[in-house]
C-alpha cells in the first residue's frame, strides 16, 4: 500500500508540473521533490522515463473517464446516436472527472501535452483512450463533410474541449453553474462539426512567408 501511495504521489506531482510549466520543465528530480520522495531513483524504477510518467498520468485519469464513457455509450445506442449525443459522449465523462476531482490539473496537463506531437500520440494511442477513439471515428463517419475535413474538425474539437475544461478547472465555477457551462461547450463543438466547409481562404492570408 505504501508503494502504491508513493507511486500515486509521483503521478500527481508530474501532472501538476506539466500543467503549470509544460513537459520540458518536468524532470525526475522535480517529481521526486514535489512528491516528497526520498528515494532518488523511484521515478526511474516505477516509470522508466518522463514519457512513462506521462503514460502513467493518462492511465490514472483516463481509466474512470473511459469507464464512464462506456456506460454512457451503453445507455445511448451509439449505432444510432446523433452528432450531439456523440459529442456529449466525448465531453461529459471527461468533464465529470476533471471538474469533480479536488485540485485537478488534468485538463491543463492535456493542454500542455497537446503542444508536444509525440505526447499527443501517446495519449491518443493509450488503451484507456479506446472509447474516445471509437466516438471520434463515429463522428467522422456521421459527418456530411468530406472525410479529411471531418477528421480535422473532430481533431480540432478535442483541442477546444481540453482548452475549455482547462479554463474551468483553473477557475472552478460554482457547481450550480457547471451544467450550463458544459452544455455550452457541447453546443460549441456541435456547431464546429456542423458548420459547412466553404473552402474560402481568408484574405490577406498567404501560405508563403513574408520576405
Amino acid at each position: 500500500m505504501a508503494q502504491l501511495t508513493s507511486r500515486m504521489r509521483m503521478i500527481n506531482a508530474a501532472e501538476e508540473i506539466v500543467a503549470e510549466r509544460g513537459f520540458s520543465a518536468m524532470t525526475m528530480r522535480e517529481v521526486h521533490a514535489r512528491s516528497g520522495q526520498s528515494n532518488k531513483s523511484a521515478a526511474q524504477y516505477h516509470f522508466g522515463s518522463r514519457e512513462g510518467i506521462v503514460a502513467a498520468v493518462v492511465e490514472a485519469r483516463m481509466k474512470p473517464v473511459n469507464e464512464a464513457r462506456r456506460q454512457f455509450l451503453a445507455d445511448n445506442d451509439i449505432g444510432h446516436a446523433d452528432i450531439r449525443t456523440l459529442v456529449e459522449a466525448v465531453i461529459v465523462p471527461l468533464a465529470q472527472v476533471v471538474l469533480c476531482r479536488p485540485r485537478s490539473t488534468y485538463a491543463r496537463f492535456l493542454v500542455q501535452c497537446m503542444t508536444e506531437p509525440t505526447l499527443v500520440q501517446t495519449i491518443y494511442d493509450h488503451p484507456e483512450a479506446a472509447s474516445v477513439r471509437e466516438v471520434m471515428a463515429k463522428l467522422v463517419e456521421r459527418s456530411r463533410l468530406p472525410k479529411t475535413i471531418a477528421l480535422q474538425r473532430v481533431t480540432n474539437m478535442t483541442y477546444l474541449v481540453a482548452a475549455a475544461l482547462a479554463q474551468l478547472e483553473g477557475d472552478l465555477p460554482s457547481p450550480a453553474d457547471l451544467p450550463e457551462l458544459i452544455a455550452d461547450i457541447v453546443d460549441s463543438c456541435v456547431g464546429l462539426l456542423d458548420a459547412p466547409h466553404t473552402g474560402r481562404i481568408p484574405r490577406p492570408f498567404s501560405a508563403s512567408p513574408e520576405e
